[in-house]
This record gives structure tokens, sequence and C-alpha cells, in this order.
């Protein structure tokens, strides 16, 4: 069958399971606020304004160019952001015509839901709760560096492994950008699934601390106001652990501007390299020319799946080359990246098993 329809198929099932959480039919929007722990609004802000419904005929045509081909696909799903499993679903079934789908534990709502839609007109796409893909079968990973490194570890050599683990976001601000302007458009990157993403910014980057101070202010400004329009869901005690830790480390190395629960932490000249948590937090860095932030970057750069650009991203080269594997958008976009392939660009190619476990190494799983 051909990867294009079926990618189509997937398409018109997630457009009938968007209608289906906006009726709140079956009681599906409260059983997704529910697990995920966003409020009514945010799951209705994720499923209206983020799940890929209506995607240009190029952008399917350059998601189906860039899945491989296979007898089957094995999809591994993370909770973090439960629309992508939408995007995950479209890629595996452009690259086979059997999908075996493994969801995680703390989202068994949007997905399963979005599988009996697609049944209605396409066949071989199946949940299971046992991965076990035969050599020459794709495996697709969304979730931890850690969660990677766990399921790599017990997979057959021919195993043919696209692996897409921890990520942030990063914003970078150019110099002549105006941080009023940037607060706006960041605080629309932040409100979505609560920063759980790959795509979330947790740092934003400006030249010299007045505007640095001046984004922070802009952006609790902006954030007070999307308050009255989605409300965060309820923070579990390791987020408030979080968080409380983010404000003591904030005070001790710079200034803390109170937002909500959460906040934004201005800093001036960090070496250590360090991001603020989910749950509308932000760690704004100045620094005074781009070597210096690139050397911040630089032990981190690994981790940034999606940098955020206002003004003029020629202000920060060395920045940008150390990021150069992160989708780009501008400020105010970067939750809504073109339906054109994985979000995830830092690592495109097919890999073994061992070539996963071997880029992973021991490192963190931060994030």
């Amino acid at each position: 069958m051909d990867p294009v329809f079926r990618v189509q198929r997937v398409i018109e099932a997630m457009r009938r399971v968007a209608g289906r959480v906006l009726r709140d039919d079956g009681g599906l929007c409260t059983a997704l606020v529910s697990a995920t722990h966003l409020s009514r609004q945010g799951v209705e802000l994720a499923v209206r304004e983020h799940l890929e419904t209506d995607p240009s005929e190029e952008e399917v045509q350059s998601l189906v160019a860039s899945a491989g081909r296979a007898p089957a696909a094995h999809v591994v799903l993370s909770a973090n952001v439960f629309t992508a499993g939408a995007r995950a679903l479209a890629l595996a079934a452009a690259t086979a015509p059997r999908v075996f789908v493994r969801c995680s534990r703390r989202e068994e709502v949007f997905v399963p839901a979005l599988i009996e839609a697609i049944g209605a007109g396409l066949g071989g796409i199946e949940r299971t709760t046992a991965i076990a893909p035969s050599p020459g079968d794709e495996l697709h990973l969304y979730g931890s560096d850690a969660t990677l490194r766990t399921i790599c570890a017990g997979l057959d050599a021919g195993v043919r492994v696209r692996a897409h683990g921890t990520g942030i976001g990063l914003a970078l601000v150019g110099v002549d950008a105006d941080p009023r302007e940037v607060g706006r458009l960041l605080a629309r990157d932040m409100v979505p699934f609560e920063q759980r993403g790959c795509l979330s910014p947790r740092a934003a980057i400006a030249r010299g601390p007045a505007a640095a101070h001046e984004l922070a202010e802009a952006l609790r400004d902006a954030l007070d106001a999307w308050r009255t329009q989605v409300p965060p869901g309820p923070a579990d005690p390791a987020l408030v652990a979080e968080r409380t830790a983010f404000r003591a480390l904030a005070s001790a190395v710079g200034d803390w501007v109170a937002c909500g629960d959460g906040g934004i932490a201005v800093a001036h000249g960090l070496r250590a390299p360090w991001f603020a948590p989910t749950g509308r937090n932000l760690l704004v860095v100045a620094f005074d020319d781009d070597d210096a932030a690139a050397r911040w970057v630089a032990p981190m750069a690994h981790h940034v799946a999606s940098l955020g650009v206002s003004g003029d991203e020629r202000d920060w080269p060395r920045v940008s080359q150390a990021c150069a594997g992160a989708r780009r958008s501008a400020i105010g976009r970067m939750q809504k990246p073109p339906f054109d392939g994985p979000v995830d660009r830092r690592h495109p190619d097919v890999e073994t098993p061992s070539q996963v476990l071997e880029r992973l190494g021991a490192g963190d799983s931060q994030g």
C-alpha cells in the first residue's frame, strides 16, 4: 500500500479524534485531563493548535521521504507530549505496512483512541505491551536517553533503530530583537504542554544584562496573561521540589522574577550548564559575546533539539554551530514545526543498537 495513502489515513483519524476531544465525546477530553495533568484548557489548546490535522501536500511528501522502508515498524512512545504520538504513528505508517505501538503507561488515552480511529480506514496498526522487533524491522524510540539505553541494550544487532532521546528547547535572542516582543512570543512556546516536550524552551540567551532583565519582565507579564486563558495543570511533588531548587539556585547566582507558581531566573555570564524545570519556568542568561555563550552551551548542545530564534541568528555564530542539529523555528513558532518528518532532527539516520548506545554513552538524562 502506498506510504502517502497510509499517512493520509492517519491524518484523517487525527481529525476525527481531535473533534472527539474538543466535544468531550465519550469523556475523551476529561480522560486526557486526568492522564496528562494539564488543565482542560491546556488539553484543548494542544489539540486545537498543535495537532497537525491539516498539513500541506508538500509536508506529507517530505514526511514520507524522511521515513525508511521496513517489513514492520515498532514504536515506543513517551508521555511528555500526548499529541506527539500522532506524528510518530504517521512516520511508522510511512515506513511499514505493519506497525506495533507501545504506549507509555502514563498516557493510555489519546494514542489508543487514535489507533482505534485509524483501524476504521487502515489495517496493520496494533497496540502492544511488548516490543519484539526482528532483524530488518525498524524501531522508533521516543523517550529519555536512559530509556533508550535500556531498550537498545536488549536488541538484536540487526534491528534498525531511529532513536529520539532527551531534548530541550533553547531560545536565541538577536542583538537588535525587541525584548518586549520576544517575551510575548516566547510565552506562546512555554504554555503548551507545560514545557514537557523537546520543543519547549527551557533557557534563553540574550546579549547583555539589560536585555535579559527586560526579556524576563516581559515574559512574566505575558505568562500572567496566559494564566487566565490556559491555567496550568496541577504540579506533582517532584515538580514542586524542582521549582524550589531552581529558585534557590537562581537567587544564588543571579536574580529571580516570580511568575505564578514558577518564575524566570536571570543570570549573567554563567559557566556551568543548566536550564529551567518544566511548568512555565525559564532561565535567561546574559552574555557579552558569542564565545562565552558558546562555551556555556557546548556541554548541553547535544540535548538542544529545538532552537528558537528572534532577530539575526548570525549574532551568535558559535552557539548556532554548536546546535547545528537542532530544528530551527522563529520564537513563537517553536511548538508548531512543519509536518515534514520527525520533530527531532539531531540524528536523522537509522542506526544499529550498538551505534545508539555508543552515541549516548553514559551521559545524563536530564530533561
